[in-house]
C-alpha cells in the first residue's frame, strides 16, 4: 500500500531543506555523501555538510565529527568572522 519510494525526489527534498538551513537535512546530506547513497561517495563533502549542521545545532553531526577526530572548524578558519 502507499507509494513506492522515490529516492531522487527524497534527495532533492533533503538538499533543498539543507540549503534553507535545516540542521537535520544537513546531517542527512552528510550521511548520504559519507556512504554514497544517491550521490557519489565524497568524504570531504560529507564533512562539509556535518560542519554546517553543527553550526545550526545538530548534535548528531557534532558527535560524528568528534568521534572521527574531525575538527568542527575547517583548518585555517580560526579567528574569522
Amino acid at each position: 500500500a502507499g507509494f513506492p519510494p522515490n529516492k531522487a525526489r527524497a534527495l532533492e527534498c533533503y538538499q533543498y531543506a539543507a540549503e534553507e538551513g535545516n540542521g537535520l537535512a544537513m546531517y542527512e546530506m552528510g550521511r548520504r555523501y559519507l556512504v554514497g547513497r544517491e550521490v557519489q561517495r565524497d568524504l570531504q563533502e560529507a564533512v562539509s555538510w556535518f560542519r554546517r549542521a553543527v553550526w545550526v545545532g545538530n548534535t548528531d553531526a557534532w558527535k560524528w565529527l568528534h568521534d572521527n577526530g574531525v575538527s568542527v572548524v575547517p583548518e585555517g578558519q580560526y579567528g574569522r568572522g
